[in-house]
């Protein structure tokens, strides 16, 4: 890992990928969110780290700036509801998997 990952839980800024998705507006938008796992849950240990700086061992999920657009447009289909902590995850992982938004079922 690298000295510059960001996070507030576990070894050299780990913290679970859920911790970092209810995080998002603490993070910069050029930075990019790392997953110990594929596909991650909500408990799988995640880092956010600055553009480029991929540490060995760890998977790249997203940039920081399209997580938060993925959760603005789920919250937009969704009449501005907020998402659970595992919608929020769904969300996210949808889109790094399909670079669509998840479909809201509802409609």
């Amino acid at each position: 890992m690298t000295a510059s990952a960001r996070g507030t839980q576990g070894e050299a800024g780990t913290q679970s990928f859920a911790d970092v998705l209810q995080r998002l507006g603490s993070f910069d938008d050029d930075e990019t969110i790392y997953v110990a796992d594929e596909p991650p849950t909500a408990d799988t240990p995640a880092l956010v780290c600055p553009e480029g700086s991929q540490p060995a061992g760890w998977a790249y999920l997203l940039e920081i700036y399209l997580a938060r657009e993925v959760l603005e447009v789920w919250r937009d289909w969704r009449r501005l509801s907020e998402p659970s902590r595992q919608d929020a995850v769904d969300a996210v992982v949808y889109y790094a998997e399909n670079d669509a938004y998840l479909p809201n079922d509802d409609v």
